[in-house]
């Protein structure tokens, strides 16, 4: 992906500390990734060889990268030291992990449902979507998640700790391919194929800038403007 300077942020899967032979040893792949500069030149601040986004135990993969903005790069991947879990992390541009970000990567959802098939997409406000596809507790149907995280690694104001469920249909079978892009609005959309028992249909879902936020409040009125609008009004004790 692009660095926004001219240059470019590379990522890759390396065995380069497991097995000979990945076949035999799967958990032996790691997330690497390597800052090139506008001149073809790898960046003197990071590691010749590639710096280890995260080589913890047990294989890290089915990654994506996304811009922060600001120079640096989000990775976002699928991660087996436990279940199959998704983690992220952010990288700036001198090879170092942002504040608020820690060594390895922050979880981003830990339920034991396997998750694969990871993508990531800027948020235009300094954050990233990350998506998953991910089996149901129940028959093992694919199902479509979406989360929210800024800049500084926490979760996005109104969005669920393990994701948001964008498809979770029981009796339909996701397909592993999705894709997701930036609405321009400062939302996502995500497209996805679901499988039935007649045929397979394409889907498209748009998630908004901000996920919904739970208050307290008594409302004064609501009101239709002219252009389709509704407006609101309410107290509430924040």
């Amino acid at each position: 992906i692009s660095d926004g300077a001219g240059g470019v942020f590379v990522g890759w899967n390396d065995n380069r500390n497991g097995s000979p032979n990945p076949i035999f040893d799967p958990d032996g792949f790691d997330l690497y990734g390597q800052h090139v500069l506008a001149n073809g030149t790898v960046d003197p601040r990071w590691p010749p060889d590639g710096l280890p986004v995260c080589n913890a135990p047990g294989a890290q993969y089915h990654f994506d990268m996304a811009t922060d903005g600001q120079g640096g790069a989000f990775f976002f991947w699928q991660d087996h030291r436990a279940t199959r879990q998704v983690f992220g992390q952010r990288i700036l541009a001198d090879g170092t992990i942002a504040p608020g970000w820690v060594a390895q990567g922050r979880p981003l959802s830990t339920t034991p449902n396997g998750k694969f098939i990871t993508r990531a997409i800027p948020d235009g406000q300094g954050g990233f979507y990350g998506t998953w596809e991910q089996n149901n507790a129940t028959n093992g149907a694919g199902e479509i998640y979406a989360q929210h995280v800024r800049g500084d690694g926490a979760i996005a104001l109104g969005w669920p700790m393990e994701g948001l469920p964008l498809a979770a249909a029981s009796n339909i079978h996701y397909s592993h391919a999705h894709s997701v892009s930036m609405d321009g609005a400062g939302g996502a959309f995500v497209a996805f194929e679901a499988a039935t028992k007649v045929s397979n249909l394409v889907h498209v879902h748009r998630i908004a800038n901000d996920g919904p936020v739970p208050t307290r409040a008594a409302l004064i009125d609501a009101v239709v403007q002219d252009d389709g609008e509704v407006v609101l009004r309410w107290h509430s004790t924040e």
